[in-house]
């Protein structure tokens, strides 16, 4: 007997979010089609970056770089669509296992500083995305010189916080 194709629904209260999220990956990583709330009205630039992210976790050990990167990757996604606090939580998380892979100044890590800043900005954390900012343009300068077009970017966003 065939099983017929179905899709789950999933739906989260501010309480059980995490909870929800959590068991979205997990479903989807398994091959469950699940339409997620979050995700689903968020739009496929954010359903692609949380299979990609959901792929990474299946693929590979907790903590290694390419979860982070698709961390990060989701993160951006995110913040461009207002989901500030999911997209600082994926940034943070993204940022502390590059610094324990990485070198201090290495580029990934220079890009999740960035990148966090600039969501820390959005939620009104001026000093912790200036601090942030301020790392990021010091590691793009050694690495790449004042006219590397990031390093550039980081300087502007820099300055208009005040530096």
């Amino acid at each position: 007997m065939a099983v017929p194709a179905f899709r789950v629904f999933l739906s989260h209260s501010s309480k059980d979010k995490d909870f929800v999220k959590d068991l979205y990956r997990r479903l989807t990583r398994d091959g469950v089609s699940c339409f997620f709330d979050i995700v689903d009205r968020l739009g496929t630039g954010a359903a692609s970056q949380l299979n990609a992210l959901a792929s990474a976790e299946k693929t590979f050990e907790p903590g290694h770089p390419t979860i982070a990167n698709r961390q990060s990757n989701l993160a951006v996604v995110l913040r461009k669509l207002g989901q500030l606090e999911e997209a600082r939580d994926l940034l943070q998380n993204a940022l502390a296992s590059h610094e324990k892979t990485f070198p201090p100044g290495h580029p990934s890590i220079a890009i999740d500083q960035s990148n966090l800043a600039t969501v820390l900005h959005d939620l009104g954390q001026l000093e912790e995305a200036r601090d942030l900012l301020q790392k990021a343009y010091q590691a793009y300068l050694s690495l790449f010189g004042p006219d590397h077009p990031t390093t550039q970017t980081i300087r502007r966003n820099l300055e208009s916080l005040g530096e």
